[in-house]
């Protein structure tokens, strides 16, 4: 007898935090993508979502789990049997790249050198993160830690529902799994969030996963100013305006000139919000002179595939 299998559901995970805002824990944004794909936003307080040395806060994690609930309860057909695929914010994660060892002779040489420049990076112990990455003892690979709390309490819900976890991964290792073949050595990605640009280089090819990163930075949304000189929260929406894009085009060549990396001409934009027109609209001022090398944005498909390589 033949069974039809539902798609998986794939969810994304936000903190949707403001510094310096007061948001009660409580406040829920869910945004339904599709049936199958669902978007929960929960606001953090002034502490923000993540507590001292990574681990989550407890009034944030407990109303993230009561809306991941209620938006499993509203999935038809019913998730008991089906597979999902979760993809966390990126700026509730940590991306970084390791260069392995010159000696290594045994994979926990690599997980060995990726644990140490973590904790040399970010300053956290890596005891309460899950660290995951592509590993290579060729050439640098792309890293990715999790708050091991954070991980297990959705790994729980889920098993608890009787629902198979596909992965567990930051919403960046989703987007460059999708997008990595469609790219060229060389090419410059911008990824906007809700709160972060996530930018990546795209360098050679590793030995066994195709193209590999070799630039990896998380950056912050700068925050607007309103007439009335009040902070507004930094959005994806509002991304697309002349002071972000040319911030954006001012970090890039920054971060290039630090690498001793051409100047990017063209950065592939990927996100939220992010229509044709609006982008080609704000090409003029990149270009201007304050806005330093010229540089062209483009938006390319992005959104979380399958995650491969997943940190569960």
């Amino acid at each position: 007898m033949l069974e039809w299998l539902a798609p998986p559901i794939s969810i994304e995970i936000s903190a949707d935090a403001v510094a310096g805002s007061a948001v009660r824990p409580s406040s829920v944004r869910r945004l339904a993508l599709s049936p199958q794909r669902q978007r929960i936003g929960i606001a953090a307080d002034r502490r923000g979502a993540l507590g001292q040395g990574g681990a989550p806060e407890q009034p944030w994690l407990k109303a993230m789990l009561q809306a991941l609930g209620t938006v499993l309860d509203g999935v038809s057909p019913a998730p008991k049997h089906r597979s999902v695929q979760v993809f966390i914010a990126d700026e509730l994660a940590r991306l970084w790249l390791t260069s392995p060892p010159s000696n290594a002779a045994e994979p926990g040489d690599c997980v060995a050198a990726a644990t140490l420049r973590f904790e040399s990076l970010f300053g956290l112990s890596a005891e309460v993160w899950q660290i995951s990455a592509d590993w290579d003892a060729g050439r640098p690979f792309l890293c990715a830690a999790l708050p091991r709390a954070l991980v297990d309490a959705l790994s729980a819900a889920f098993v608890a529902r009787g629902i198979t976890v596909l992965g567990i991964a930051p919403h960046w290792v989703g987007t460059w799994n999708k997008l990595r073949g469609a790219l060229n050595a060389g090419d410059w990605v911008a990824d906007v969030a809700e709160n972060t640009v996530t930018v990546v280089r795209a360098g050679g090819r590793g030995w066994r996963s195709g193209l590999q990163p070799d630039v990896v930075r998380v950056l912050p949304l700068p925050v607007a100013q309103t007439s009335q000189n009040v902070a507004e929260p930094p959005s994806a929406k509002s991304f697309l305006q002349r002071e972000n894009t040319v911030w954006l085009a001012q970090n890039l060549a920054r971060e290039a000139m630090r690498l001793d990396l051409p100047a990017p001409q063209r950065v592939l934009l990927c996100g939220q919000s992010l229509p044709v027109a609006a982008i080609n609209s704000v090409n003029d001022a990149v270009a201007s002179p304050r806005a330093g090398p010229a540089m062209r944005f483009e938006r390319i498909s992005g959104g979380a595939a399958a995650p491969d390589g997943a940190i569960r």
